[in-house]
């Protein structure tokens, strides 16, 4: 039975399925202001929502656990969005009123939150909200969706607004030609999103076209901080891009983590792109990791570790996924399928597998590598003119600096750039000191402390993940109104382990600074020069 928002039905049930909506129901308190939310109790307090049309904009705060078990006697298995949903999924475009107000989870969880459509779009506990809104402290347990069409989600199916401090699990089921944008926490999402967190499985093995599938975002055009995803995908004939924790990445990524177990069974050569954090990537993305597994059974195009496909920034991040190809495949890298951008400060340690087109650290680079490195074994099991590197396999029109890979673990004496050196000196400071690598308590080549040398021995570590190892504080908050400060060439070079999006300004004269900032066709986000300091 359908949930139609506006209309009253009772508890029927209906082929072991029970359907609840209270049309007037009255909340547990608060007035819907923003200092006095309406209270949240109930869940058809929380239907409610989504009937009325006047409440789209007001203010919300939960006081209870809610479980909405289909199976329960009071139950209900929704068709649309339970908030905001659309309301003509014959069109192409969201049709509906969108979510404006602000809903506080204040901890509590929604379980079993279960919807299921043929080909509904826009489908979760939210199908739209603005930029206004703000979902916080929130989570979803045990949450089921699944359709064939746009924008499907266990919280938000497309978010303009923020969202922070929530949790989903469950899982996501797509299907059909055209079911696009798939993720546990959103579909799409522009704004932001603050420390969440999404378990669970996308399975778009049905999915026949096309398609953006993340384990927390389908499609991301966000300033994402501080979020970890962690589960499985299953890809179809023609999932187009797939990542661990975001599918399709316009935005910012920053201090993220994902742990994916990844099986693509792509159909048609020259279309999927696939990485263990993001599937294609075209902004920001750093101080961010992933690990776990990605199987390719029959045609891919691009597969990284970190990123299928990269045209952005990547800088200080690190993969850590093993690799296979079992049938034909164009490019596979430990870190980047293909590079198209830049990627610095940043290693891969997973083994490669596959047909042809093999990197340690990237397949394909057309872009600028500096200061990375390699240690998995890059293998082809297929003679062809694409060749295997240790840390890149083609790398001509690319430029590659300051970068090594291990020869011994590798089983690769050569590739298209890069170093190769045996795991005793990979494992020296010496030798990347050498090369200009800035490292904890040392000034010669900086003082940004990227990387660290682990006490018990083994190949250098990124020190912002490093444990006992603190970014230099700033004074200030990051913001317009309270930038953080720059005082001294430590807080200079605390920079780039501090918000990529934050405000900068400087408080005091640089004497002398030496090197180079380079926008190279990319743009800066949220820059903030103050003038009266002389550099």
């Amino acid at each position: 039975m359908r949930c139609v928002p506006g209309l009253l039905v009772l508890c029927v049930p209906v082929l072991g399925l029970v359907s609840t909506l209270a049309l007037g129901t009255e909340f547990a308190g608060g007035t819907g202001d923003p200092g006095d939310p309406y209270l949240v109790a109930t869940c058809e307090q929380l239907i409610q929502i989504g009937q009325d049309p006047n409440l789209l904009d007001r203010h919300f705060a939960m006081v209870e656990d809610l479980d909405m078990d289909p199976n329960s006697p009071r139950g209900c298995i929704f068709t649309q969005a339970v908030i905001a949903p659309d309301t003509d999924p014959e069109h192409d475009d969201f049709q509906g009123m969108v979510f404006t107000g602000s809903f506080d989870g204040r901890g509590h969880a929604i379980r079993h939150l279960t919807i299921q459509s043929d080909e509904g779009d826009f489908l979760g506990l939210f199908g739209r909200v603005g930029k206004k809104a703000m979902i916080r402290d929130l989570a979803l347990e045990n949450v089921r969706i699944g359709s064939s069409g746009y924008c499907l989600a266990g919280l938000v199916a497309f978010s303009r607004g923020c969202i922070s401090h929530c949790r989903v699990a469950g899982q996501i089921s797509g299907s059909g030609e055209w079911c696009s944008c798939l993720g546990l926490l959103a579909g799409r999402a522009w704004g932001r999103i603050d420390r969440c967190d999404a378990e669970g499985t996308i399975d778009c093995a049905s999915v026949s076209r096309g398609g953006y599938f993340g384990l927390l975002v389908g499609q991301n055009s966000a300033h994402m901080t501080d979020c970890t995803s962690a589960g499985a995908i299953t890809g179809g004939a023609m999932c187009y891009v797939v990542g661990g924790l975001v599918g399709d990445n316009l935005g910012s990524i920053a201090d993220c983590r994902s742990e994916c177990h990844m099986i693509m069974h792509s159909m048609y050569g020259g279309t999927g792109r696939y990485g263990g954090l993001v599937g294609s990537n075209g902004g920001p993305i750093c101080r961010s990791r992933a690990i776990g597994d990605i199987s390719c059974r029959k045609y891919s195009k691009y597969v990284g570790g970190l990123a299928g496909y990269s045209s952005g920034v990547v800088q200080a991040c690190y993969a850590d996924v093993e690799i296979s190809g079992e049938c034909a495949v164009n490019y596979f890298g430990g870190l980047a399928g293909i590079n198209c951008g830049h990627l610095t400060h940043a290693y891969a340690r997973g083994n490669v597998t596959a047909s042809l087109g093999v990197g340690g650290l990237a397949g394909e680079n057309w872009g600028n590598i500096n200061q990375c490195y390699a240690t998995g074994q890059a293998v082809a099991d297929k003679e062809s003119w694409i060749p295997v590197g240790g840390l890149v396999g083609d790398g001509r029109m690319g430029r590659t600096t300051s970068s090594f890979w291990d020869v011994q673990t590798s089983g690769i004496a050569g590739s298209e750039g890069g170093t190769g050196l045996g795991t005793l000196n990979m494992q020296s400071a010496e030798v990347f000191l050498n090369a200009g690598w800035d490292f904890v308590q040392e000034r010669a080549n900086g003082t940004a402390d990227v990387w660290s040398m682990p006490k018990d021995g083994g190949y250098p570590t990124l020190a912002v993940f490093s444990d006992g190892c603190q970014p230099h504080p700033l004074e200030g908050s990051g913001t317009p109104d309270d930038p953080y400060r720059i005082a001294t060439a430590e807080d200079l070079g605390a920079i780039c382990r501090h918000d990529i999006t934050a405000c900068y300004c400087c408080t005091h004269d640089f004497p002398e600074i030496s090197g180079i900032i380079a926008a190279d066709r990319f743009r800066t986000t949220r820059t903030v020069c103050r003038a009266g300091q002389a550099t």
